[in-house]
């Protein structure tokens, strides 16, 4: 009896074991954390860069500069009549002829050369350093004499031409300097004095055109003596507006036949000096 009541402990036993066996092989199986099979991802990330690239081409214009005051280009010259290839009005519908403007002044405002003649023009001074400058200056020819009157710096100057001599005047000091006209800081121009010595009477004329400081003129031309003398016109007017003779050009501000008292001759009570003499002793004024 006691026999078998131990084996029966013995089965229940064994039973219970391998319950317990089963029962933690389960309990591992549902604890175990899942096993995560990574996804391999087969297409790449490409980025792509494009770079953008701008030219923005850089234009440079250079304007040419002069210190030269007056500008002359010719455009044209011709020995009878103006023309131009430009739609307007040209020289040759308004009537004007070689020198018939030139020759209208010297018959009709002068007289032929035998009234007195005055203007007021604008032309360069020369100055002790060699310089320039612009000055506006009353002119007057009359019985062969010449003369000037213009300021400079404040101080009245003029200019005697007379008995082939030539006197530099310094009113403030109540001097005359004599000396050649060549040497002289500012010279008449010759076209001024042309008028009262008749030197166009029997003269041929050229007419051509030509730009001054950018504009275009029209202009009457004169050779003698181997000089040349033009008349510059407001285009298609009997305006006179410049005279040149050669090297130096004049703006002709107004003329007539008025001439101002003394303008001529040398003013009463002045000293006369020598340019020689003063540069002998040095003097200075």
């Amino acid at each position: 009896m006691k026999k078998r009541n131990i084996l029966s402990v013995a089965i229940i036993l064994s039973l219970t074991l391998s319950g317990c066996a089963l029962l933690n092989s389960v309990k591992e199986e549902y604890t175990k954390e899942p096993q995560i099979t990574p996804v391999a991802t087969t297409t790449p990330l490409v980025t792509t860069t494009v770079p953008i690239t701008t030219t923005v081409p850089v234009t440079t214009t250079t304007v040419a500069t002069t210190t030269t005051p007056v500008t002359t280009t010719t455009v044209a010259t011709t020995t009878t009549v103006v023309t131009t290839t430009t739609a307007e009005t040209t020289t040759e519908k308004q009537g004007y002829k070689a020198g018939e403007r030139t020759m209208a002044i010297y018959k009709n405002v002068f007289n032929s050369g035998k009234s007195p003649i005055t203007a007021k023009v604008s032309l360069p001074y020369r100055k002790e350093d060699g310089t320039y400058e612009n000055i506006v200056a009353t002119i007057a020819v009359k019985d062969g004499r010449s003369g000037m009157e213009f300021y400079l710096g404040g101080v009245r100057l003029g200019v005697i031409i007379m008995d082939k001599k030539a006197y530099l005047i310094m009113h403030d000091k109540k001097i005359a300097i004599e000396q050649s006209e060549e040497s002289l800081p500012v010279t008449l121009p010759d076209g001024i004095k042309g008028f009262a010595n008749g030197e166009y009477e029997n003269a041929e004329f050229t007419s051509g055109e030509q730009k001054i400081n950018g504009v275009l003129y029209e202009y009457d031309e004169i050779k003698q003596n181997g000089k040349t003398t033009r008349f510059y016109y407001e285009k298609d007017k009997d305006i006179l507006l410049y005279i040149s003779d050669g090297d130096t050009l004049c703006k002709v501000l107004d003329y007539g036949t008025d001439i101002p008292d003394g303008l001529v001759s040398l003013p009463a009570g002045y000293s006369v000096f020598s340019l020689e003499m003063l540069k002998k002793y040095g003097i200075s004024f």
